[in-house]
């Protein structure tokens, strides 16, 4: 048994550091946001990028999760076919992932319900974020004890 709780420790202790080091570089990009924004509105411009960035996170490793990749074989062919198929994924992946931090933006920064909207998700987030940090850090107290 104490074994699965190391592995169950070392794996909060990973998803912990994860979004640690997301949050840095997001807290850096806060600073590009525009001073004459409410504290309130900047908050919830950074968690609500954080959330479209976790979302693309699972969306890049939903290619995996099939016995089969789901990409139909003609897509497949075309990549293939063309000279740069990165170029390609690039072009139709780039302005699908900025459309897809840009309109929660703009909803937040035009409309007011939305931002009560978005900030009332986020408090319930935040109950629920801290019994994950609870875990975290009884996962930190186990690998603390196991390596000393």
């Amino acid at each position: 048994m104490w074994d699965a709780a190391g592995v169950v420790a070392y794996a909060l202790l990973f998803s912990l550091l994860e979004p640690i080091l997301i949050f840095f570089i997001l807290l850096v990009l806060e600073l590009l946001l525009p001073r004459i924004w409410s504290a309130q509105k900047r908050m919830i411009s950074i968690g609500t990028m954080f959330l479209t960035l976790a979302a693309w996170a699972v969306v890049s490793q939903l290619y995996f999760l099939p016995a089969e990749p789901f990409v139909p074989v003609g897509v497949i062919g075309f990549l293939i076919r063309n000279g740069h198929p990165l170029r390609v994924i690039w072009g139709i992946l780039l302005p699908v992932a900025a459309l897809s931090f840009a309109r929660p933006a703009y909803f937040i920064i035009r409309s007011q319900k939305a931002l009560t909207t978005i900030k009332s998700f986020f408090d319930w987030l935040t109950v629920l974020s801290s019994v994950y940090l609870f875990l975290d850090v009884v996962g930190i107290v186990i690998v603390t004890i196991r390596n000393v």
